[in-house]
């Protein structure tokens, strides 16, 4: 195999759309630096359901912060990463930037990130021994999660839970791609959880991957549908960060159960069959929602899927005069150029380009505080269909290109 410099290979893996594969303390270049409050972050851990793993959270918070009161409560966000990443994504230790961070600092936010079952610091890792797939994460480990940190700020704050752990700090959930389709299953899964959640952002939350491009043939048709099973067959999992495909490994159950999903199959479990459109679609207590999206984000979070997505928890199908219509309690947004915003973001610059704090950021945590003191808050509307039409069916011509770049380079 020919060897590219480290320059050429970050430039065909950033197209590949495996940003992430970059550790965030590089990325943390993107960052200007600025005076802030100090924050303390230290990594709590909390036990899965069935004992036999460690699940690791990073919590972020202002050294020193005072805590908050009952007419000024200090929120406390739980964010989520997506597959072949894990919590890192949202913050650098070493720079002290990136969204967790960020709402620590600007926001006094409690901010614990997690990382799921085998990913990041939770043990063990991924590994050929690895047999569980989304399904536990839906079922156990967002529980875990939500469970372990409500309990922890209560017990803080002197509060006692009771046996069903209802605790008077709600939380907001955050994630990126697939993590917001692990927290939408699992509230359509046990509705109850809405009580506890305040409100979600969701960044390039997409179920289906339907849009029809080379980039879209190489990334999800070849890499993701016949370079990591087969990678599976030899490993027993999927070893991105090995070949610098990923921030970190996955198992074949997940990577089979959200194959499923990807390619248009059914919101059906894989395991025990359970409905979830079906459950989404009849809960009456979803919690608000604001979905952003990258106009540049062409395959893993085209803005056309993420908003199909919002759509499939509508409990009626959409109306076909108006099909950019957003079911409520959700608001779409998508962070362009066109739209007021400073970039057109793809799938990861919209967490790490250094104009975030300055750009959305904002708008992520005003919607937080909103949400706090009940207020309605509009963040803004999706674009018209030939818009969204335009962005998310239009092949770039180098697309077809670097793929034969990439096959050259791989032989």
């Amino acid at each position: 195999m020919r060897l590219l410099n480290s320059t050429k290979a970050n430039e065909i893996r950033s197209f590949l759309g495996f940003h992430s594969a970059i550790p965030f303390g590089r990325a943390a270049s993107y960052y200007s630096s600025v005076s802030s409050p100090s924050l303390e972050i230290t990594s709590v851990y909390f036990p899965s359901r069935d004992g036999e793993h460690r699940l690791h959270t990073k919590r972020i918070r202002q050294a020193n912060a005072l805590p908050g009161t009952a007419s000024s409560p200090r929120p406390v966000c739980l964010l989520f990463h997506g597959a072949l990443s894990d919590g890192r994504v949202f913050y650098s230790v070493k720079s002290q930037r990136g969204l967790g961070c960020y709402l620590a600092r600007t926001g006094n936010c409690d901010v614990f990130v997690a990382d799921f079952r085998g990913r990041g610091l939770s043990r063990p890792p991924v590994s050929s021994l690895s047999n569980y797939g989304q399904h536990e994460l839906i079922i156990d480990d967002v529980r875990a999660f939500s469970d372990g940190v409500a309990a922890l700020v209560a017990r803080e704050k002197g509060e006692e839970g009771n046996e069903g752990h209802t605790y008077s700090a709600r939380q907001h959930w955050l994630a990126h791609s697939w993590g917001g389709i692990i927290l939408s299953s699992a509230l359509a899964r046990n509705p109850s959880y809405a009580s506890s959640v305040a409100s979600q952002v969701w960044f390039g939350a997409k179920r289906v991957i339907s849009v029809k491009s080379w980039e879209k043939v190489f990334k999800i048709d070849l890499v993701w549908g016949l370079l990591f099973p087969l990678l599976g067959k030899i490993y027993g999992f999927i070893p991105a960060r090995r070949f610098k495909l990923g921030a970190d490994d996955e198992s074949l159950p997940f990577l089979s159960e959200c194959s499923l999903w990807v390619r248009g199959g059914r919101w059906v479990d894989a395991k025990d069959g359970f409905d979830y459109a079906a459950g989404a679609q009849s809960m009456s207590n979803y919690p608000p929602t604001l979905s952003l999206a990258g106009e540049g984000d062409r395959v893993l979070g085209n803005p056309h899927d993420v908003l199909s997505f919002l759509k499939e928890h509508e409990s009626q199908a959409p109306c076909p005069s108006s099909p950019t219509t957003v079911p409520p309690p959700f608001q779409f947004r998508v962070l362009s150029k066109r739209g007021g915003h400073k970039h057109d973001y793809d799938h990861s610059s919209f967490l790490l380009h250094r104009d975030c704090e300055t750009d959305h950021f904002p708008l992520v945590l005003e919607w937080i505080r909103k949400h706090i003191t009940g207020e309605n808050c509009v963040i803004g509307p999706a674009r018209t269909k030939s818009q969204l039409i335009a962005s998310s069916a239009t092949p770039q011509p180098r697309s077809f290109l670097l793929c034969i770049l990439v096959l050259w380079w791989l032989r």
